[in-house]
């Protein structure tokens, strides 16, 4: 079984961060200031590849809103919860 280059694919993330227009150029600077103070941390290739990965998406979403100018409603259209069709428990 071949082994996973999860530093290899940490760079080609930020690679694909740092040419993408479609997100703001401070997003961009916060994500690259997190990595590196993840990795100073010794935090681990995968878990470096699987968070920036992931702000990679949030970054594309959010587009030219800055991380810094977000609050709790911009994670949705609406400002409510999504929906996901699913019903909630209801705890007796």
């Amino acid at each position: 079984m071949p082994a996973v280059d999860f530093e290899a694919r940490v760079e080609t993330t930020m690679e694909s961060i740092r040419s993408n227009d479609d997100i703001h150029p401070d997003n961009k600077e916060r994500i690259r200031e997190f990595k590196r103070d993840l990795k100073l941390a010794d935090m681990s290739d995968a878990w470096l590849q699987k968070l920036t990965a992931h702000l990679k998406v949030i970054a594309e979403h959010v587009g030219d809103t800055r991380f810094e100018d977000m609050d709790e409603d911009d994670g949705t259209s609406s400002g409510k919860p999504h929906d996901d069709g699913r019903e909630e428990a209801v705890a007796l």
